[in-house]
């Protein structure tokens, strides 16, 4: 199943506009960028959708509440698509189809039957003598209008039982900017870790449990062994109802010494992971997403918060390159924020957000884009002006196939070029070369500066 869509009201900076419009984001099946200046809500929107797809995330009445509405509590609305031909999404498709038919009849249009389900997760607000107390509300949203409701309980277990068919085949995991690797480890990523381990390696998980096993048991029988019949010895001798002592070492399960696994650096020296720079560790946190969207026999949901935070824009673009490869997996969403051009997707499976507050301080799209299209007025406020992103989008948009870049004063010289190797009969030398005019000598001096920063091709 795959995210296509979120929308959300009444979280922190997010809610409807003057129109009464939800804040709503179509989602592209590559990657999806979010840009946009500081506080302009970016962070708040992946937290929208963590509080949706976690149960275990956090809500606080006081914070998530949108400060012009302060009585007002979230809804957010998930979208999600999947193949019909998949077993596991053929299973939730068919669990929402049997919910939206109990609720709207044999006859009504049911967005199941589209390959497709819609998750509203919304807080209530409920009186109580002593205060006041916010429940979380979760079903799924018919595509038609409901019909006449004979049974509630059975209505009632058929949304609980789709919507856990839809949690089992998704899984989702938020990664904040400069978040810790032990940090990550402690929350639903160690458990969709292990998850692919058990699946994935299946034979090498049950061998390295056998092995636990086996050194439990030496220990138990070599090391405890006179331990325990001295025990067992004397204690008899004061009880003698007492038939024996057992010694259990506390070795910790596979699951448990995976969570905890060290990981080091080795360059000229080895070092640990703590030891290295943020850039280093967010890098690495991106690896590891990439080995989960590769491996994972389920949907994944991956919310990234500015993972080029502290990398040198080669590397960012590097990076770029390995969240759109995570994107291009089956069954991976991906939504990313930064404040980076070089991260921004260029794919044109994805799109580009550009997010800004207004007047009232309402987080909103200004302005979104699909990733090959041109993202100078998006994220040229990143930059204050547009010139830079321009000459980025020019410096980086190379052929997967191109070996060496070639900057040019103007497109006569780029046509002498071409027009040179065709008369000669051998074209083929501009193969694997990417030809770039720059519209001046002046231009060609700054893009030349960027495109050296921005790739590492000759």
């Amino acid at each position: 199943m795959r995210l296509s869509s979120v929308e959300i009201r009444d979280y922190r900076s997010i809610f409807i506009d003057d129109g009464g419009k939800p804040f709503r984001l179509d989602l592209a099946e590559g990657a999806n960028t979010l840009v946009g200046q500081n506080n302009c809500g970016k962070s708040n929107v992946l937290r929208a959708v963590s509080l949706a797809l976690d149960p275990n995330h956090p809500f606080s009445e006081d914070d998530d509440a949108p400060g012009p509405r302060p009585f007002s509590y979230p809804i957010i609305t998930l979208e999600f698509e999947g193949d019909p031909t998949d077993p596991v999404d053929a299973k939730v498709l068919a669990a929402a189809e049997a919910w939206e038919r109990e609720l709207c009849g044999a006859e009504a249009d049911t967005w199941a039957e589209l390959g497709k389900l819609v998750l509203r997760v919304e807080f209530i607000g409920m009186d109580n003598p002593d205060e006041l107390e916010v429940h979380r509300h979760e079903t799924l949203v018919a595509r038609s209008a409901g019909g006449v409701i004979t049974g509630v309980d059975e209505l009632f277990r058929l949304n609980r039982h789709a919507i856990a068919e839809l949690r089992a085949s998704v899984r989702f995991v938020l990664i904040s900017s400069g978040e810790s690797l032990e940090s990550v480890l402690e929350g639903n990523f160690r458990e969709i870790l292990h998850n692919v381990v058990r699946e994935r390696l299946k034979a090498e998980f049950e061998t390295a449990e056998q092995s636990r096993q086996d050194y439990v048991s030496g220990l138990q029988e070599s090391l405890l062994g006179p331990l325990r019949v001295r025990l067992a010895n004397d204690v008899q001798g004061l009880f003698p109802e007492v038939d024996g002592i057992g010694l259990a070492p506390d070795v910790a399960s596979i699951e448990t010494t995976l969570s905890n696994v060290g990981v080091t650096v080795d360059d000229l020296v080895s070092t640990p992971l703590d030891g290295k720079g943020t850039g280093v560790r967010g890098g690495l946190l991106v690896a590891m997403l990439s080995y989960l969207a590769l491996n994972a026999s389920r949907g994944m949901v991956f919310a990234l918060e500015e993972p080029e935070a502290f990398l040198h824009p080669g590397a960012q673009e590097q990076l770029r390159d390995l969240l759109e490869g995570i994107a291009a997996t089956a069954g991976v969403s991906l939504l990313v924020t930064t404040h980076s051009p070089f991260i921004v997707t260029r794919s044109p499976n994805g799109r580009v957000f550009c997010l800004a507050k207004d007047a009232a301080g309402r987080t909103r799209v200004s302005e979104s884009a699909p990733g090959d299209a041109d993202h100078a007025p998006l994220v040229g406020g990143l930059l204050r002006e547009t010139t830079i992103e321009s000459l980025l989008a020019a410096s980086s948009a190379f052929p997967r196939d191109t070996k060496a870049v070639i900057l040019v004063e103007g497109e006569g010289d780029l046509f002498c070029l071409q027009l040179a190797t065709d008369l000669v009969g051998r074209p083929d030398l501009l193969d694997g070369l990417a030809l770039r005019p720059t519209g001046g000598t002046v231009r060609m001096v700054a893009q030349a500066v960027i495109t050296k920063a921005s790739t590492d091709l000759p």
